[in-house]
């Protein structure tokens, strides 16, 4: 089955409601938690790296983590869970725990929808070519709302995992 390209492709808003719904398979419960930084629920409570989501040309890539571990310290068991891939098609995928690398798994996302990741990386050169913008999450006044509700619960958090949030933050960076 060929898969095509769509029309339009979801922006930076829609992909934060897409983790939400991937983090706790709920539509309408809690519509709210997108007004905060932690995305809540009754039995988890993760919390998204604000401010080490990747964009990728073809989505992007939200790391999060078990809030209650990493208030505890907990940090390496908090992110057992791994990142969410959104792509630009709305697909997600959970690249959870287990032996693949993130490399590797990734790299399985971009060959089961090769021709979707072409068409992205070919859209995002023919909007360069054309000087028009390809818009950045960064903004986003969501995204920008939800970093500053990040950096404002991280003064909760111990200074170990701060500490440990820094790291990655800086190892990202590179």
């Amino acid at each position: 089955m060929l898969m095509t390209m769509p029309e339009t492709l979801i922006d930076f808003d829609a992909a934060i409601a897409i983790v939400t719904r991937e983090l706790y398979h709920d539509d309408n419960r809690h519509k709210d938690s997108l007004k905060r930084c932690a995305i809540k629920h009754e039995r988890l409570d993760h919390v998204v790296f604000w401010d080490l989501i990747t964009e990728l040309d073809y989505g992007w890539v939200f790391p999060h983590a078990d809030r209650a571990k990493l208030l505890d310290g907990e940090i390496v068991s908090g992110l057992g869970f791994g990142p969410i891939i959104v792509t630009r098609w709305g697909h997600s995928e959970n690249i959870g725990g287990g032996s693949l690398s993130f490399e590797q798994r990734s790299r399985r996302i971009e060959r089961m929808h090769r021709p979707l990741v072409r068409g992205c990386k070919a859209r995002k050169l023919l909007a360069r070519m054309r000087g028009e913008p390809w818009p950045s999450y960064t903004e986003s006044p969501l995204y920008q709302a939800k970093l500053e509700a990040y950096r404002e619960y991280l003064i909760q958090v111990p200074e170990e995992a701060r500490d440990w949030i820094a790291q990655a933050r800086s190892s990202s960076a590179r």
